[in-house]
């Protein structure tokens, strides 16, 4: 089987359909939640778990948005009378991509659950806890560290929109794309000091069809008109968040930090498995409340 034939059988909706009923055939009574991907179930189960809806459930990783749509477009084309089963996806560029709305399928508010995980709130959270900034009772610190943040954003939404501009187009225009660069650092280079940008060819790297026109202005009135924090490529925002809370990190164990008014230790590691403790700490977007508590008992 060729690497084309591999991804198209990923795709294809009886694959997907064989995933469920094989899930549902070990668990007949639960609730199954059908997710994008791996990320998406630490943060799902722990807004459940605030939320205060502690339903059990299992789950089905799709492997991609394609695949979560297929799967509730195949169950729907076979009539199964499934009630206890839920889908979750990103907005990203192309919301349903066509599909209809319903009271079994969620959309993120922003981008994808990425955005909802890098704003000010987590931020002044993790630096009171793990940071340990409460023990200095240094609330300039805190705040001057939130305006630095604030400062790399505008900064980050400069470089950064032409190339989101460039996958919206794509998006609303049946451009497929080849494997998006989502390492910022291809983009600019990122210290506590500054982002310099590294003016590299973005349509290269978000795979554009080589000789299909660069043209993307057409899109500038609709595009110019959302919010980049929660509306641009959620993965790109949240690497910005990651690299800065790494950074963060080391200036506060350092000997002679600069951003902190004196050395303290911190276990918190920004590089390993943190959407679990950011989604703890995240704002629940108020559809997510609404759609979780409507769980079938």
């Amino acid at each position: 089987m060729n690497i084309e034939k591999m991804r198209a059988s990923r795709n294809n909706p009886q694959v997907a359909l064989i995933s469920y009923t094989t899930v549902r055939g070990k668990n007949p009574e639960k609730l199954i939640c059908v997710f994008e991907g791996y990320e998406d179930l630490p943060y799902y189960e722990t807004v459940f778990n605030r939320v205060g809806n502690a339903t059990a459930f299992t789950s089905i990783i799709a492997k991609g948005k394609d695949q979560v749509l297929a799967l509730r477009q195949a169950l729907k084309n076979n009539h199964y009378q499934d009630n206890k089963v839920r889908f979750f996806v990103d907005q990203d560029f192309d919301g349903l991509k066509g599909h209809s709305v319903g009271d079994d399928i969620y959309v993120t508010e922003g981008y994808s659950i990425e955005n909802h995980l890098a704003d000010a709130g987590i931020l002044s959270s993790i630096l009171n806890s793990e940071f340990k900034c409460c023990a200095d009772e240094n609330e300039d610190t805190i705040k001057n560290v939130n305006a630095l943040f604030d400062e790399f954003l505008a900064a980050f939404f400069e470089i950064m929109r032409p190339v989101n501009q460039a996958i919206f187009y794509a998006r609303t225009h049946n451009v497929k794309l080849k494997n998006i660069e989502d390492r910022i650092g291809e983009y600019f280079l990122f210290t506590l000091e500054r982002i310099v940008d590294k003016n590299s060819n973005h349509f290269d790297l978000i795979g554009w069809p080589a000789g299909l026109d660069r043209d993307v202005s057409s899109v500038e009135s609709v595009f110019s008109k959302m919010d980049p924090h929660m509306q641009w490529r959620g993965k790109f925002i949240f690497e910005l968040f990651v690299k800065f809370l790494s950074q963060l990190k080391s200036d506060r164990t350092s000997d002679a930090p600069k951003i902190f008014p004196k050395k303290a230790g911190v276990k918190f590691d920004p590089n390993g498995e943190i959407i679990r403790t950011l989604a703890s700490l995240s704002t629940i977007p108020p559809s997510l409340s609404v759609f979780v508590a409507q769980f079938p008992g």
